[in-house]
């Protein structure tokens, strides 16, 4: 996937960009169709499992959603990838024919092939229609809007409030507007189109992404630890003004780009002469659940903090303390580079501590353990600071009651909507 350092890169090449996401964004929703089709149960499959509704499809649509990101980010070769979704496919005690045709598959135009399905490349592809397939559909929320996908409705939709989607429009418009210099009589119609370009893209991704911080603690960070950007986030469903996402074409929508890039440097950099002498910038890195972004955040955290005396990450992650990505943001790992500068590292366990759900705006109780990791350049807090720490930590082990309600929405909800088991 192109890869653009800047909204002004971005902008000198906006329909490059457009149609490049359109056709991968396409080629794998195609696929998808087509495994889906072919799914079934392995032969050791418990009848518990068997017996769970929607179990094949929701379970796959949560693998495919990280197989999807692992493809678009395009940091770890496409063989990789696509044999950790096979992988994870087996795990889950289901079997797909379509799949095992792709063994040793090595690239996606391969995969598409072997799928039963013409690849559709960045010069073949209708923009128009991808987007053309974007559909509202009707919420009982009359404050939300709701978008689906009309090859799967049931599995591929997002809803956020109108709120936030007039927000993004805005922003598209603004970017059309003072970097294209776009007609006035063009703009509203060339800003929805990106912005259901943009559903495209994240509809097939939603599961491995929106579980994070309750709305409470993401207020609590903000005005106890000073948290100033959000690490892992999309157009949807940020909470913080500033915020990087996984797709180049959000930076229309006013995100820094990914986090890895340069430009999240650049607005540390900014922020830092603003704060007082001893004031504390924490900076939120909550990676989806993929080890490979697990371990490019471990790289990001080194780099950071090594930035001022300042800086701190805070990470939460899972409790997978054998797992290359975890050791490393332990700093367990063979080469160590986070050990000096780990400040906390506390487990929450499982039952004893809750996540929010943002595809359905609700407090989820987490049945794994979690780490809870925060990072300065010397390793150390102050006193005041691991208080702080206490009280977050307490904040995330609250019962559901005790979270955020409907009415007490502190930040702008997005739901993304597969269908529960």
């Amino acid at each position: 996937m192109p890869g653009f350092e800047s909204a002004e890169n971005l902008a000198s090449d906006l329909d490059g960009c457009m149609r490049q996401y359109a056709a991968v964004t396409l080629t794998l929703l195609s696929a998808r169709e087509r495994i889906v089709k072919d799914l079934r149960f392995s032969k050791s499959c418990p009848n518990f499992v068997r017996r769970r509704k929607s179990y094949r499809k929701y379970e796959f649509h949560n693998c495919y959603g990280r197989f999807y990101i692992a493809v678009i980010n395009g940091r770890i070769p496409f063989k990789k990838v696509l044999e950790k979704l096979q992988s994870e496919v087996r795990e889950k005690h289901l079997e797909c024919s379509t799949l095992d045709a792709c063994a040793g598959v090595s690239d996606l135009q391969d995969f598409a092939e072997k799928c039963g399905i013409q690849p559709v490349t960045k010069e073949t592809v209708d923009v128009d229609a991808v987007v053309g397939r974007i559909e509202e559909e009707p919420v009982d929320d009359p404050s939300n809007i709701k978008f689906v996908h009309d090859s799967d409705p049931e599995y591929l939709s997002l809803e956020m409030t109108k709120e936030r989607y007039q927000e993004m429009i805005t922003s598209a418009e603004t970017f059309l507007k003072t970097r294209l210099n776009v007609e006035d009589s063009d703009i509203l119609p060339r800003a929805t189109k990106l912005f259901k370009l943009c559903v495209v893209c994240y509809i097939m991704a939603s599961s491995p992404l929106y579980w994070g911080f309750g709305p409470k603690v993401y207020q609590f960070v903000g005005s106890q630890l000073n948290a100033q950007l959000e690490g892992y986030a999309s157009p949807f469903n940020h909470t913080l003004n500033r915020y990087c996402s996984p797709f180049s074409l959000d930076m229309v929508f006013g995100s820094l780009g990914t986090v890895y890039g340069a430009p999240v440097i650049e607005e540390v950099r900014k922020v830092l002469p603003t704060l007082e002498a001893d004031q504390p910038l924490t900076l939120v890195l909550n990676p989806p659940y993929l080890e490979s972004e697990l371990m490019n955040c471990a790289h990001r955290v080194a780099e950071l903090v090594d930035l001022d005396a300042r800086i701190r990450v805070l990470c939460i992650v899972p409790q997978w303390d054998d797992a290359p990505g975890i050791k490393a943001l332990r700093g367990r790992d063979e080469a160590g580079k986070l050990k000096g500068v780990l400040a906390e590292d506390r487990l929450l366990g499982k039952y004893e501590h809750y996540y929010w759900d943002y595809q359905k705006w609700r407090p989820i109780n987490a049945k794994f353990g979690s780490r809870l990791l925060l990072y300065s350049k010397d390793g150390r807090l102050r006193d005041d600071e691991r208080e702080r720490i206490e009280e977050l930590v307490a904040l995330m082990k609250k019962t559901p009651e005790e979270e955020a309600s409907a009415n007490e929405r502190p930040l702008k909800s997005v739901r993304l909507t597969p269908r529960a088991t």
